[in-house]
């Protein structure tokens, strides 16, 4: 019989303590309950590399890492660090004519004294976006930047560049022939840009409204007697002078009520 070996030495190393290192306003119990290494417990790697991104994804942070430090005995302890991104002190819109500033404000996700996620800014960017592309700017951009003030603090700067509208010049429709062009265009909350467009909003192309006016042409056929009626995803082109767009539908027969019984 050779010499034991002892048991201990051959298991994995055991976490004896966990720190938190580099968090100034974020608290240090927000941050533990995001780690699934618990000191105690085997030490393991693939755990430590999920609290890492568990630990970055609060968004709170521009680094995150762990220092290991193998200790006596088979035991190591583990120091998380993180380099937090900068507070919000204010945040300032310039540009806004043609939608008020506190509309493109509430659309942004970036508010003063919370902490600068740049994946919020981008969401933030896109939600004013829409709000613009809603009411015809398709070509609008919006920009943020940021200037350092005080110790980790930076002023929030969007920008937004609004150009001109880019309204529907003309909408086709193809394979129509129980109603005319004009009539089933009647039924559409989607207009041709006209002289007055200005004053009513007509020409705007809302992608949203677009695919309820499919839904309201195809309800039309339906109350007509055309139930196999198929309506094609709309086609939008971009041109020069505007937007395009073209309806394509397949009628198919009409259906007529061909008996009616009542019994009971």
């Amino acid at each position: 019989v050779g010499p034991r070996v002892p048991l201990f030495a051959e298991s994995e190393p055991v976490v004896t303590s966990i720190g938190v290192a580099g968090n100034v306003r974020v608290e240090e119990d927000a941050i533990r309950v995001h780690l699934r290494s618990q000191a105690g417990q085997p030490f393991d790697q693939e755990v430590l590399d999920g609290d890492i991104r568990s630990v970055y994804a609060m968004g709170f942070f521009d680094q995150v890492d762990a220092d290991v430090t193998q200790g006596e005995g088979n035991t190591v302890t583990l120091v998380i660090r993180v380099k937090e991104r900068p507070m919000v002190r204010s945040v300032k819109v310039e540009g806004t004519d043609e939608i008020k500033r506190e509309e493109v404000e509430g659309a942004l996700k970036i508010r003063p004294h919370s902490i600068l996620d740049p994946k919020k800014a981008r969401q933030g960017i896109g939600a004013a976006k829409k709000l613009y592309v809603d009411k015809g700017y398709l070509d609008a951009t919006i920009t943020y930047r940021t200037e350092p003030v005080g110790e980790n603090e930076v002023d929030v700067f969007y920008t937004v560049d609004e150009h001109g509208p880019v309204r529907v010049e003309d909408i086709t429709l193809e394979g129509n022939e129980a109603f005319s062009s004009r009539k089933l265009r009647s039924v559409m909350q989607t207009r041709e840009d006209w002289i007055g467009a200005f004053i009513t909003g007509a020409g705007v192309l809302n992608k949203d409204v677009l695919r309820t006016d499919m839904e309201r042409l195809t309800a039309w056929y339906y109350d007509h007697g055309y139930i196999t009626v198929r309506i094609d995803e709309p086609r939008v082109e971009r041109k020069d002078d505007g937007l395009y767009v073209t309806v394509k539908i397949a009628e198919g027969p009409q259906f007529t009520v061909g008996d009616i019984r009542i019994a009971g």
